[in-house]
């Protein structure tokens, strides 16, 4: 009897050290939602001509989020300075994300 304790305390310590130690695959990250049509209101923080888009800050309770989207139509682009307030509308297509109707706010 004393053999099969001695044989079966060493397995039984070596599962339960492998299942202590044992690692998740896939740790958790931080969820990046789809970009959702709608509204858009933030400050301007650069202009890219080459691309024609802007980048934009925007504060929420979360934190701040910051967007660097096309600008369509690009004459809108034009009138935007670093430092501006604007709102527009985010457009989701399948293939395709943008700013439109951009106004600046004062």
């Amino acid at each position: 009897m004393s053999k099969r304790i001695l044989v079966a305390l060493p397995l039984a310590l070596g599962l339960m050290l492998a299942a202590c130690s044992w690692i998740d695959p896939m740790p958790p990250r931080f969820e990046v939602s789809a970009p959702q049509p709608g509204p858009w209101e933030g400050q301007v923080t650069a202009i890219h001509a080459k691309t024609k888009s802007v980048s934009t800050e925007h504060k929420t309770s979360d934190g701040t989020v910051y967007l660097t989207r096309e600008v369509r139509p690009a004459t809108d682009l034009q009138r935007l300075h670093v430092g501006d307030r604007i709102v527009g509308r985010i457009v989701v297509e399948p293939h395709d994300v943008y700013i439109t109707d951009v106004r600046i706010i004062r």
